[in-house]
C-alpha cells in the first residue's frame, strides 16, 4: 500500500518545512518519525515512502546533505570552544 496523494502533499510539505529550519509540529529533526509528525501521518507511511528507491534521489540526496552540513556544524562548534 502506497501513500494516498493528500499524504504524499502533506509529506513534500512536510519535508520543505524540515528542510528550511521552520517545522510546524514537529522538532525539526531529519528523521522519519519527525517526518511523520511534521506531515500528521503515520510513521509508517513515511517508512514506506523513505525506503530506498521510493524517494526521489534529490530528496534523498537533499536530507543526506542537510544532515552532513549539520554534523560538519555541530563539529566546528565544538573544536571552538577548544
Amino acid at each position: 500500500m502506497s501513500p494516498a496523494p493528500d499524504e504524499r502533499d502533506r509529506i513534500r510539505a512536510a519535508m520543505d518545512r524540515i528542510l528550511t529550519s521552520t517545522p510546524e509540529r514537529s522538532n525539526g529533526a531529519l528523521t522519519i518519525v519527525a517526518l511523520a509528525i511534521e506531515a500528521d501521518v503515520p510513521s509508517a507511511v513515511t517508512a514506506k515512502v523513505h525506503r530506498p528507491g521510493s524517494v526521489p534521489p534529490l530528496t534523498e540526496q537533499t536530507f543526506r546533505n542537510t544532515r552532513a552540513r549539520e554534523l560538519s556544524q555541530e563539529g566546528s562548534a565544538s573544536h571552538a570552544g577548544g
